[in-house]
């Protein structure tokens, strides 16, 4: 059975304001990384305003959310049921989604940056996210403009207000596609050349998974899958993703500043650990294997391994950014025979 415009509403409403109290949280934790990280050195400026512009969006369409589904139960309840939320060019409609626009492109925006830290601002792998964000914004002002023409009465899935959805969807899939596909693969690479020096390889599986999940932004990538398959099935549960899109891009990206704000994201650190210090140096661990005497006495003597970290400030940001170098024997072998 199809799901009705009010079911739509109130599942989008609830999801949304449940979304929204965990990220509250993580907001909350968020803040008091960025904070302490400014105790003991200049905070991140990049960080600290995407931090802050991402709270005023995601409240400001939670809020409106969730003030509209119930304005509309107390005063706008039709006898068969249904419930009126007004307009789609209404201004509570318009500034909802307005809210919603602004933080897909500003969460966009970081993940490309995020792409740029972790490859080292490689140009040619930054031109296809780049290609597609300018796609999300020129989709994106279109969509507000067909909003605006949608007034009482209109029926969402006429004109070309769905399909230009589809479109702004679409483009928004691909950058974050592209974007999450540059940042795992990444990662996954640097941790597959280092990982013979992990003594632990299930545990180094488990924590690299967790890693590429969550710096990659693949949840918020797979929600705007399911917008789109929504989207070309007319269901009304597009809806609901679109309200749960927002709080979920604040879950998502403050998982991520608290990362890169702690040393523990990739492109600060090699090892996945808390390395960031104030002072630039190297730290590195050393694998020593002892003497060892083969059945035809053939002797091999001290192999080290060493790796390190080597932290660089970058003043003009206020930031770190850490290299791990590669791996290298530290010693010479020798064969007695």
């Amino acid at each position: 059975m199809p799901i009705r415009s009010t079911d739509a509403i109130f599942i989008g409403a609830f999801l949304s304001t449940l979304l929204y109290g965990a990220y509250l949280a993580v907001a909350w934790e968020c803040t008091l990384v960025l904070r302490r990280r400014r105790k003991q050195r200049a905070v991140h400026k990049f960080l600290a305003a995407t931090h802050i512009t991402l709270f005023v969006l995601v409240t400001v369409r939670c809020v409106t959310v969730m003030t509209r589904a119930l304005v509309g139960l107390r005063f706008h309840t039709s006898p068969d049921g249904s419930v009126d939320t007004g307009a789609l060019s209404s201004w509570e409609s318009l500034l909802a989604n307005v809210a919603w626009l602004l933080a897909i492109l500003i969460s966009d925006g970081f993940l490309i940056y995020r792409v740029y830290v972790v490859w080292r601002g490689m140009k040619l792998v930054m031109i296809p996210p780049i290609i597609g964000w300018i796609a999300v914004v020129g989709s994106g002002v279109y969509l507000m403009y067909c909003l605006s023409t949608y007034g009482p009465g209109a029926v969402t899935f006429e004109g070309p207000l769905t399909k230009t959805n589809t479109a702004f969807c679409a483009f928004t899939l691909y950058t974050n596609l592209v974007s999450s596909c540059l940042i795992a693969y990444r990662i996954w690479s640097v941790r597959r050349d280092v990982q013979f020096l992990t003594a632990n390889f299930t545990r180094d599986a488990v924590n690299s998974l967790v890693t590429i999940l969550l710096e990659s932004a693949l949840f918020y990538t797979a929600l705007l899958a399911l917008h789109i398959i929504f989207l070309a099935m007319g269901s009304l549960l597009m809806y609901v993703c679109t309200d749960m899109e927002a709080p979920t891009i604040g879950l998502v990206f403050s998982s991520i500043i608290i990362r890169v704000s702690e040393g523990t994201a990739h492109g600060n650190t090699s090892s996945g650990g808390p390395t960031s210090g104030d002072a630039s140096g190297s730290r590195g661990r050393t694998w020593t294997s002892g003497a060892r005497t083969g059945a035809n006495g053939v002797q091999t003597i001290d192999v080290a391994i060493k790796l390190e970290t080597v932290t660089h400030h970058d003043d003009a940001t206020g930031g770190d950014i850490e290299e791990a170098s590669i791996a290298r024997d530290s010693d010479k072998r020798k064969q007695d025979w």
